[in-house]
């Protein structure tokens, strides 16, 4: 079985199990679907809705009833949660000893990245990249949030900090790069009553930006010079060329979020698979995932995705300066710039986005008296301290 959430219809995962299926007759992949049973129509409320995805999901680990392999192509599995050798099959030895997969091949960052305690119990297919973009003179390569502060004073009072994103959007992006940090589910340790995530908490509520300006707008207001930052996810070589030419060309950078453990720019992955160890047979399972490597396949990823395959990349960055328009007077040799700078941003992209949603709700939820205004950044941190100590030992 492929387990997934909201998979059926996926042309992608349709095509891997298609494939897999045409070449192993003696098996058959089916797909199991955790949010088959909860149309959407049926919850208007989203956060309800995927709560009771995850209940369902953590149930089926607890109970034996999992999916053989794990696909997630839109990042919202708690991954963390079951990456360990009692839930998952560290796949190294299948990865750098498939004769169809020569790892040099591949961009190899991403599968150091993605190691925990030196194991490889997930894989991304694809990835974006996701930070805070500005100008060159207020970024950065990593900082702390004192850090931030010091270099987005410099653009004066009357510029706005981060544009778009209100102070939920700032801590849902943090948490993406941090909370591994907060949470380690070895040990069962869950630190978000500390003076770091407090830190954290108040940098989100104090460059919170409620004013609802929409993503387009926010990155015109960063070339104008009138926001110093915009969060941005970036998809590929010619969105990030298409933020220069909407913004009347404006020499952006990538600047990672701020932490006291100054992360690298984050990969948000894409079409993240997993065997786990509920599988019977890992080494057929693992046929079926390494098509998500195949060259073939990182082609028709990176159409929309940044892929791991260099030879898809390269294609892609080359199609970036083939079809993007720029305008009628642009020079090619402009247009290979930016693709040379998007790729130098692909190559420091070492840290792994983690996307527990069940998790980040649940701090979102506790956090709002906070931005409110109702309770304090300590009182807060305690309860979320709390509640999520209870759902790390729920699901253990």
């Amino acid at each position: 079985t492929l387990g997934g959430v909201d998979i059926t219809d996926d042309p992608i995962i349709n095509e891997i199990v298609s494939q897999f299926n045409l070449t192993h007759s003696d098996y058959r992949m089916v797909i199991m679907d955790y949010g088959a049973a909860y149309p959407y129509a049926d919850y208007p409320d989203a956060d309800e809705r995927y709560e009771q995805i995850y209940e369902d999901f953590n149930l089926s680990f607890l109970t034996g009833d999992g999916p053989d392999i794990l696909v997630d192509p839109n990042n919202v599995l708690p991954f963390l949660s079951i990456s360990n050798d009692s839930s998952m099959v560290d796949m190294t030895q299948y990865l750098y000893n498939d004769p169809d997969i020569d790892v040099s091949e591949y961009q190899e960052n991403q599968f150091a990245a993605s190691q925990i305690d030196g194991k490889l119990y997930s894989l991304p297919s694809a990835y974006s990249i996701f930070g805070l973009l500005s100008t060159s003179e207020y970024a950065s390569d990593g900082w702390t949030t004192e850090e931030f502060a010091d270099i987005e004073s410099r653009a004066g009072e009357d510029v706005v900090p981060i544009s778009g994103s209100s102070a939920e959007d700032l801590l849902q992006g943090i948490l993406y790069y941090t909370l591994d940090d907060y949470v380690n589910y070895d040990t069962g340790e869950v630190t978000f009553d500390s003076d770091s995530f407090v830190r954290l908490l108040t940098w989100s509520k104090e460059y919170g930006d409620q004013s609802g300006t929409d993503s387009y707008t926010a990155i015109g207001l960063v070339a104008s010079g009138n926001a110093t930052y915009c969060t941005a996810t970036i998809n590929s070589a010619g969105e990030f060329a298409s933020a220069y030419v909407y913004s009347q060309k404006c020499e952006y950078s990538l600047s990672p979020f701020p932490s006291d453990t100054e992360e690298a720019l984050c990969a948000l992955p894409v079409y993240r698979f997993a065997i786990t160890t509920q599988c019977e047979c890992p080494d057929i399972a693992w046929d079926c995932v390494s098509l998500l490597l195949s060259e073939e396949m990182q082609m028709v990823l990176a159409r929309v995705y940044i892929p791991l395959n260099i030879k898809a990349l390269e294609k892609a960055n080359q199609d970036a300066i083939d079809e993007f328009v720029f305008c009628d007077t642009e020079e090619e040799s402009v247009a290979s710039q930016w693709v040379l700078t998007f790729a130098a941003y692909e190559t420091s992209a070492t840290s792994v986005g983690y996307a527990d949603m069940d998790m980040i709700q649940l701090i979102l939820e506790e956090t709002a008296p906070y931005f409110a205004g109702q309770k304090t950044a300590e009182e807060v941190s305690a309860l979320i301290q709390n509640r999520v100590q209870t759902l790390v030992e729920e699901r253990q």
